[in-house]
């Protein structure tokens, strides 16, 4: 059985004969005899009784018509389905990120991809950036994200943005009347930093030990509003990007001399094959 000897079983009822089937199907009536004969012999009964002028359905054939109805239209709205996933009238990618790039980073190019394929949908899962890669490999996710610079020889990176890190201190703090600050500076006072599940602190760690700085943290989240808290209520010092919103009125963000930015990339599995959406918005963070 095909799709054409759907069309011209069907097209033999509506028209009342085959010589009125092959004419509305441009085709020749033995060909619409043919696929009739074939059709039949596939299901192994005879879907119309040819004994008078004008061929007549069977009981099989009127119980296989419906059958065939249904068949040709799912494969219709298959196809606008899939032509309309193509064109991106519709769609889902699924995203994984950390708190922090899925809170501060992410919002802006997302909100941009809706507006120019409003029809696809976004799932943004918020997760660490072990779990960002696990489930890149199992296919949880289509796009993952990452401040880290080392990840996993089965994925591919590009890089989205990269954001300057920034001291984030209460307007009381010794240090809030400075236009920048230095690493001498934020190495002499108490930390509220992101704990080690975080790129932006394994990133400061290790631009501490190049710089042979200990630094003092006393207080560690996986939240940005509570570090952020944590410096206005006290003269706690937190390094947070630029770019994350912290209350104005009670704390300043100074930029630091010497400079820290960290990479936000865009991490795919190296052999996964992205859907179109997926690879619409991948091509639109590259951009």
């Amino acid at each position: 059985m095909d799709v054409r000897q759907l069309k011209y079983f069907l097209a033999v009822d509506e028209c009342g004969g085959f010589h009125a089937a092959s004419e509305k199907l441009n085709i020749t009536q033995p060909a619409v005899s043919t696929a009739i004969a074939k059709l039949e012999e596939s299901l192994g009964v005879r879907l119309f009784d040819r004994a008078g002028r004008q061929p007549r359905l069977t009981r099989e054939g009127a119980a296989y018509r419906q059958h065939a109805r249904s068949i040709l239209a799912q494969i219709d709205a298959a196809r606008q389905d899939i032509a309309a996933l193509a064109q991106l009238q519709k769609g889902l990618v699924r995203l994984g990120a950390p708190v922090m790039i899925a809170s501060h980073i992410l919002p802006q190019p997302i909100i941009a991809f809706r507006t120019r394929y409003p029809g696809v949908r976004i799932q943004l899962m918020q997760m660490g950036g072990m779990e960002v890669e696990e489930r890149l490999a199992d296919g949880a996710i289509d796009l993952g994200f990452t401040g880290a610079e080392r990840i996993s020889p089965k994925l591919m990176n590009a890089p989205v943005v990269t954001s300057a890190a920034r001291a984030c201190m209460s307007r009381s703090n010794p240090l809030a009347h400075k236009k920048s600050v230095s690493w001498a500076d934020i190495a002499g006072q108490p930390l509220a930093m992101f704990d080690r599940s975080y790129s932006l602190r394994r990133y400061l760690d290790e631009l501490a030990e190049q710089k042979c700085m200990d630094l003092d943290v006393v207080f560690e989240s996986n939240i940005p509003a509570l570090l952020s808290a944590a410096c206005a209520n006290s003269n706690l010092v937190s390094i947070l990007l630029d770019g994350m919103k912290v209350d104005a009125d009670e704390l300043v963000m100074k930029p630091i001399r010497g400079g820290a930015a960290m990479t936000v990339s865009v991490l795919w599995a190296k052999h996964a094959s992205l859907s179109v959406a997926g690879a619409a918005m991948l091509a639109f963070l590259r951009e």
